[in-house]
């Protein structure tokens, strides 16, 4: 059996290793962490790093500046909603479970 891979193929491959790797990881090194930080602590430091590079990313490009400038006020709204319960309620709860499971 013979791969016709192309090069966005095997570039789309090697992000789904790359993807995979981060994310199987991160539960290892959210429980290293936790050893000296609190779990909210602990998380929001998490999320407050990947936002700075968020932002900066889109400060750098102008395609993105322009998207950004022209959402609208309730697109903001529905994003800040999204934020609190998907990353601040979710994710904090997670790092508190977390602190209080054994590692296995």
């Amino acid at each position: 059996m013979k791969f016709n891979l192309t090069r966005s193929h095997m570039i789309a491959i090697l992000q789904a290793i790359l993807v995979t790797i981060l994310w199987s990881s991160s539960f290892v090194i959210i429980k290293y962490g936790l050893e000296g930080l609190s779990p909210i602590i602990f998380a929001g430091m998490r999320y407050s790093a990947a936002s700075v590079i968020l932002i900066a990313a889109v400060l750098v490009s102008p395609k993105y500046r322009d998207e950004v400038s022209n959402l609208t006020s309730g697109w903001w709204l529905k994003l800040l909603f999204y934020g609190l319960i998907f990353y601040t309620f979710t994710q904090g709860l997670m790092f508190i479970g977390l602190s209080l499971l054994p590692a296995i």
